[in-house]
């Protein structure tokens, strides 16, 4: 998929190629939806914890938490928890192996996203945390951070050398797919007719890096 560019409006967050627009899934709710939408057993044990259902070992009743292998848990709420009982009694029998095609998830070691992107097979995920603006990922024996703002996807993309800038507060940019500099609206332009604003403060350092990359492809 060749990414143009991400763009953030409110608490939405998009991916744009040249033909489409993608949602980015920032929230506790987006991802539940969508991970069930993919038929996989990720259920909302409370409202800070969606878990992986058939990672689940044990049940502590007396305090309301789901259990996992290596000693993490996950609360559950007591309006959810004879629901949670019940999926993971039925779970116990059923296979541990849901997907088929292995589904990958993209996350970070470092929450500002500075170690660059890792790639984790969903099956590997015991639960989704949200703490305030951010949302931990875990697995049985570590703990990654979902890039859930254009800083922290800046940071990630970077830390990879891919390159992504940041064009004004609401859009990161590929730089590589720009076709044109629009200077009197101060707007890039990608193949197809998108585009995405430049912000005074970013326009010259914008301009300067596309003459840059032009002048790379016209030797090549």
């Amino acid at each position: 998929m060749d990414i143009l560019k991400f763009s953030c409006e409110g608490t939405t967050y998009k991916i744009h190629t040249r033909d489409e627009e993608f949602h980015l899934l920032v929230s506790l709710d987006k991802i539940e939806s969508a991970l069930k939408a993919a038929g996989l057993p990720f259920e909302r044990s409370d409202r800070g914890n969606l878990i992986q259902l058939t990672e689940v070992v044990a049940l502590d009743e007396k305090y309301a938490k789901a259990l996992f292998k290596g000693g993490k848990s996950a609360t559950i709420s007591s309006s959810k928890f004879k629901q949670i009982k019940a999926q993971v009694a039925r779970n116990a029998f059923g296979s541990k192996d849901r997907c088929a095609t292995p589904l990958m998830w993209p996350v970070s070691r470092r929450e500002r996203g500075d170690s660059g992107v890792i790639f984790l097979e969903v099956r590997q995920i015991i639960k989704f945390s949200a703490f305030g603006n951010a949302i931990q990922v875990h697995t049985q024996d570590e703990v990654f951070h979902l890039l859930a703002t254009l800083d922290r996807i800046e940071s990630a993309l970077q830390a990879v050398g891919l390159p992504f800038e940041r064009a004004d507060r609401g859009n990161l940019i590929h730089m590589t797919k720009m076709v044109e500099l629009d200077e009197k609206f101060s707007k890039a332009i990608f193949a197809g007719g998108k585009t995405a604003t430049i912000s005074s403060s970013k326009y010259k350092k914008i301009k300067a890096l596309f003459i840059a990359m032009v002048r790379i492809m016209r030797m090549d």
